[in-house]
């Protein structure tokens, strides 16, 4: 697939914009047989790349659902296990930020 063209289109998506400047520019010229000829392929061009938009979305959640399922095999315990220091470090931290927030008088 190159960025011109998608698979599956009616119509190449690089002849579309200029079909329907033609289409825009002689309105006389172009029968009306042949104007719904263009809409309906500039409709189905746009349906082709909201389908592949979508699907692409849906590979995308896919792949960060995945990445989350591997990052839950690391757990909380493995990761204080290895940096116990660090660990007790962010854990004192967090206790004083709360009992900094929990004292302060209410405004």
């Amino acid at each position: 697939m190159d960025k011109w063209t998608m698979t599956g289109s009616p119509v190449p998506l690089r002849t579309l914009p200029a079909r329907l400047r033609v289409l825009s520019a002689t309105p006389s010229a172009i029968d009306r047989p042949q104007a719904s000829g263009l809409a309906k392929q500039a409709e189905g061009a746009a349906q082709d790349l909201y389908g592949q938009a979508k699907d692409v979305a849906r590979d995308a959640a896919g792949a960060a659902a995945n990445y989350a399922r591997q990052f839950q095999d690391e757990t909380l315990v493995e990761i204080v296990r290895e940096y116990p220091i660090r660990a007790l470090w962010i854990a004192g931290g967090i206790g004083f930020a709360l009992a900094l927030m929990l004292r302060r008088p209410p405004r």
